[in-house]
């Protein structure tokens, strides 16, 4: 069978997350503008969102491909 993998995986999400907290953290000492952390806040949600649907896209092609084989393997 066939296997799909998601193109982002979660690593890169936690990363983003770090990223923000550190943000935070450096703008609280105002080493760091709020705007950075504010945009950092931006990226890692829209990572998340995009890894989960990514991780939804995945399991619907394996399902589509479990059952094309099945019809194959049943059709032989």
């Amino acid at each position: 069978m066939t296997k799909g993998s998601a193109p982002i995986s979660g690593t890169i999400a936690i990363a983003f997350g770090t990223l923000f907290v550190s943000a935070v953290v450096l703008a609280l000492f105002d080493l760091l503008s709020w705007f950075t952390a504010a945009n950092s806040l931006l990226t890692f949600a829209l990572t998340v969102l995009t890894w989960r649907r990514f991780q939804a896209s995945d399991l619907e092609y394996r399902r589509r491909m479990e059952r094309l084989d099945q019809r194959l393997t049943g059709e032989q």
